[in-house]
């Protein structure tokens, strides 16, 4: 018998849900942080528009715990799906609200109480205007601090009638720094899972094409390794135990830190072998969570990817119905998940879909390719899901249909042309039989005598 080791296994080290608040052990650092901090130091316009659940939102977090400290000012509001049919007028009035009550919450920064009279003293003018107004008159006049207005889940204003109006004060806000120093002290920062051409659709009044776009990428080894102490672990970016994660996970991050939860519950109070078989403890925590049957509907992250992200796109009701654009997406996904080289391709709507929901990214060794983003989707969202997926070709079908209407009647015709060929040469024995007939009748008796 081998030796048994009993590890300092602590699964509440882990946390898999929501944002991370920003003094937790289990965050996981990347370059994304520093550079965060660096373009909002600046007072750079940022933009952080990605996939789901790879630590947006606390990457946020923990920039705004340092820059706080350092004395700027930070409201954050995380939008929600707005009621269809909200007016521009309650919209934007929420939202200021929201933002008051965050600049108390989050600064101790308290709003002269006189800003709703004065919201609704301007009601003639457009809302927009009022928006960047009230920044300035309560949010920077009173003060000589630094501000940064934050908006997480930007994608919920995609529906909105009069979200290029929103997108165009935000650009007002950042042209005005050149006359107006007041501006130089506010930075905005949104963040999302969209694409700049999804939010706004007249480009002309886009914010994006001035701001810094900030790229959030998978955990590396060497980023992940702080994940290995709450397993009793040592920090080692080669340890067996982390390389088997990453090789389910290639990095991502909530799939990463859901599989190091899972397996710290496994182990926790247990004793393993002095040399325990990571590949194996590894993988049984990957069937027992992420692969076990109905993982694509029990786990909340995948759903999103196989229902709001692509299943509903064919289904009726759906705001978002897009039957063709569903059919491209997983024929794209299809010869991807099979191995063919794919190109991505920027300006192609399938492509940033299936990007943005996350089940393909460029490859690290040719940028210019799409690939699989690691074997968690690769083994959930597998062939027969694609087969199951896939809408059926509209045009397609109507082809077939009409090729098979043609065969029918080109069938139906020889049937018919052989019946009256048959019909013709009875009619023509039935004849031939009465004239047989009609002659015996003219032959006098005598004849056969």
């Amino acid at each position: 018998m081998g030796i048994e080791m009993n590890y300092d296994v602590d699964s509440s080290f882990f946390h898999a849900e929501a944002t991370l608040p920003a003094d937790l052990p289990c965050y996981v650092q990347r370059a994304a942080d520093g550079e965060l901090l660096k373009v909002l130091r600046q007072g750079k316009f940022t933009v952080i528009l990605s996939s789901r659940k790879v630590g947006k939102s606390s990457l946020m977090e923990r920039a705004f715990t340092s820059l706080r400290e350092e004395g700027t000012i930070v409201v954050k509001k995380e939008l929600a799906e707005a009621d269809a049919n909200i007016t521009v007028e309650s919209w934007y009035a929420g939202l200021v609200e929201e933002f008051v009550n965050d600049a108390k919450r989050r600064n101790q920064f308290q709003v002269d109480p006189g800003w709703r009279a004065w919201w609704s003293e301007r009601s003639n003018l457009p809302a927009g205007q009022r928006f960047t107004d009230f920044l300035r008159t309560f949010f920077l006049e009173p003060t000589t601090q630094p501000w940064i207005i934050a908006l997480d889940e930007i994608d919920t204003t995609i529906p909105l009638s009069f979200s290029d109006d929103f997108f165009a004060a935000i650009r007002r806000c950042q042209s005005a720094r050149a006359a107006d120093p007041m501006f130089q002290r506010l930075t905005f920062l949104l963040a999302g899972t969209a694409s700049p051409a999804q939010l706004i659709k007249d480009n002309r009044r886009t914010p994006f094409n001035i701001g810094h776009s900030l790229v959030v990428t998978d955990f590396s080894a060497e980023e992940a390794k702080v994940l290995l102490t709450g397993l009793g672990l040592p920090m080692q970016a080669d340890h067996p135990a982390l390389q088997r994660v990453l090789y389910w996970t290639s990095g991502h991050p909530y799939l990463t830190q859901r599989l190091f939860l899972k397996l710290a519950e496994d182990l926790e109070d247990k004793s393993l072998p002095g040399t325990p078989d990571w590949d194996q403890l590894v993988d049984q925590a990957v069937r027992d969570t992420l692969l076990r049957p109905g993982a694509r509907t029990r786990e909340a992250h995948l759903e999103d990817i196989a229902k709001r992200r692509i299943g509903d796109l064919d289904k009726p009701g759906n705001p978002n119905f897009e039957p063709e654009l569903k059919r491209r997406m997983l024929d794209i996904y299809r010869r991807t998940w099979h191995g063919q080289i794919v190109k991505d391709d920027a300006v192609s709507k399938p492509c940033v879909e299936l990007k943005l929901c996350g089940l393909l990214v460029t490859d690290r060794d040719d940028p210019s390719r799409l690939i699989v983003r690691n074997r968690i989707y690769r083994s959930v969202f597998d062939a027969a899901w694609i087969k199951s997926e896939t809408p059926k070709d509209h045009w397609k079908q109507v082809a077939v249909a009409a090729v098979t209407m043609l065969a029918l009647t080109i069938g139906g015709f020889a049937v018919w042309q052989r019946q009256y060929q048959i019909a013709v040469q009875k009619s023509q024995i039935v004849d031939l039989v009465a004239q047989i007939e009609r002659a015996e009748s003219d032959v006098p008796m005598a004849a056969y005598t």
